[in-house]
């Protein structure tokens, strides 16, 4: 049996929340409010080949995709890092496309969290907030 044939039966058994596990919820995407633009990220591991694939895309109010981009990197990132990673090269991406302004989402709370709170992080991830909240300066012009 596979990945999707065992989750699609969990979800239909009742089986994961039996054993603990976290069922996904449906989230619907919220539009910025008029002239604004949004962009997404998200992050993908594969830790058998030790690649991260990141995907981004910049939608307007009316959901209209304006830009939309995937990277895949030949790097074993933990997932926040990787999602770092997705988030960084999504604003790396803005700037490119000139598309501003935005706001950013991501379903990485832990690394929002981490991106909003401007404490100093002393960890691998520090760096790519760093880098984040720089970049995000930059477009904001302060």
């Amino acid at each position: 049996m596979n990945y999707i044939s065992n989750y699609r039966d969990a979800m239909l058994t009742g089986a994961a929340a039996e054993r603990g596990d976290v069922i996904p919820k449906a989230v619907k995407w919220e539009a910025p409010r008029r002239g604004v633009c949004k962009l997404n990220t998200d992050a993908a591991l594969d830790v058998r080949l030790l690649r991260t694939g990141l995907g981004m895309v910049i939608r307007d109010h009316a959901s209209f995709i304006m830009a939309s981009k995937t990277q895949r990197l030949e790097a074993n990132y933990s997932p926040q890092v990787a999602e770092a990673m997705a988030i960084f090269r999504g604003i790396t991406f803005v700037v490119e496309t000139g598309i501003v302004p935005i706001v950013v989402e991501s379903d990485a709370l832990a690394v929002v969290n981490l991106i909003n709170t401007g404490d100093q992080i002393h960890a691998e991830i520090g760096l790519v907030v760093w880098d984040i909240r720089n970049l995000l300066k930059s477009i904001e012009g302060g």
